[in-house]
């Protein structure tokens, strides 16, 4: 899990995602079958979670990441690129898919499409209770240009 406690501005964030996602699974328990007026909540607050996550909780990853240009494991291509490489150095350049490439970053590993080096997860169980899946044991130069 990433190290969360390290960075006051993520925790924060995503203590506030949590919390809405826990409202949103809370409403989604309330739909009732043929009723679509049951699902009015359930959608408004899925709404506000979401956008949270790409607009704000995205946000400051961008911002506490963006200067530091870590490099990014790519777990799909199996291969290491420059943080640059993935990301813009403008906010408002990054699309949706960028915002949640940012989220996947922090959140549990295999979530996202990169991973961080990894300094900055442990080897917490996620939730408390699910043991995290190993991360690459390449060396960091292996395919690697700097």
């Amino acid at each position: 899990m990433f190290k969360i406690d390290e960075y006051p501005e993520i925790k924060k964030a995503y203590r506030e995602h949590n919390r809405l996602k826990r409202i949103v699974y809370s409403l989604e328990k309330k739909i009732r079958p043929d009723d679509k007026a049951s699902e009015k909540l359930y959608d408004e607050s899925f709404k506000k979670w979401d956008e949270f996550d790409r607009n704000e909780f995205a946000l400051i990853i961008f911002k506490t990441f963006k200067d530091i240009e870590p490099k990014l494991y790519h777990r799909f291509d199996d291969c290491f690129v420059k943080w640059e490489e993935v990301f813009s150095d403008k906010w408002e350049e990054l699309d949706e898919y960028k915002r949640n490439d940012l989220l996947g970053l922090v959140l549990e590993i295999g979530y996202g499409r990169y991973w961080l080096p990894d300094k900055y997860y442990d080897d917490k169980p996620i939730l408390g209770c699910l043991p995290a899946p190993p991360t690459h044991k390449k060396d960091w130069g292996f395919g690697f240009k700097d």
